[in-house]
């Protein structure tokens, strides 16, 4: 634009340093002063090239600022949206971490649980495992102490039997009485 309006200023002044170099003849001044209006309708018609210039160049710069913003508030609103997810996927984060803590002192509860009913069966099966000794010895007594009595018996059914047959033996039946005719 400065470059512009110094080529104007320039070509300006040569005209005024021609036109004071040639005299004052009448038909070169007027000459120069058809050349002088038509370099001013020049200078006028690049003077509103210019501002037609200075408008696109700040229209161009609106669009250039409207898009910045536009940008930045596409920007802020991606941001917010990251930051929306990254503190849903910290709250799940934390829920699942909350769960496992929950899960770990229950497995532990289990587990506590299991061992203390191993304790108990261990128990209940020695118990039952003494139970079952002492079963096992009264029954192995029982059935010795039946032996020993049918061992006895035998013998008492021996001697009795020996007993009755001393006794047939020494009770002889009377005869009997004869027939009578």
């Amino acid at each position: 634009m400065k470059g512009l309006r110094m080529k104007n200023v320039c070509v300006l002044a040569v005209l005024v340093g021609m036109i004071a170099l040639a005299g004052c003849s009448n038909s070169k001044l007027t000459a120069c002063q058809t050349e002088n209006e038509s370099l001013k309708g020049n200078v006028s018609v690049l003077q509103q090239e210019l501002q037609s210039a200075k408008d696109a160049v700040g229209k161009k710069d609106k669009t250039i600022e409207d898009l910045k913003a536009e940008n930045v508030q596409m920007q802020t609103k991606a941001m917010e949206g990251i930051k929306t997810m990254m503190e849903r996927q910290s709250a799940k984060d934390q829920e699942v971490k909350d769960k496992l803590t929950a899960a770990q002192k229950e497995n532990t509860n289990l587990r506590a649980q299991l061992e203390q009913a191993k304790t108990q069966l261990n128990q209940a099966m020695e118990s039952q495992s003494t139970k079952d000794q002492e079963v096992k010895d009264k029954l192995t007594a029982a059935q010795k102490e039946n032996t020993n009595l049918r061992a006895q018996l035998e013998q008492a059914k021996a001697q009795l039997n020996q007993t009755m047959e001393k006794l047939k033996a020494t009770s002889t039946p009377a005869p009997a009485p004869a027939p009578a005719d």
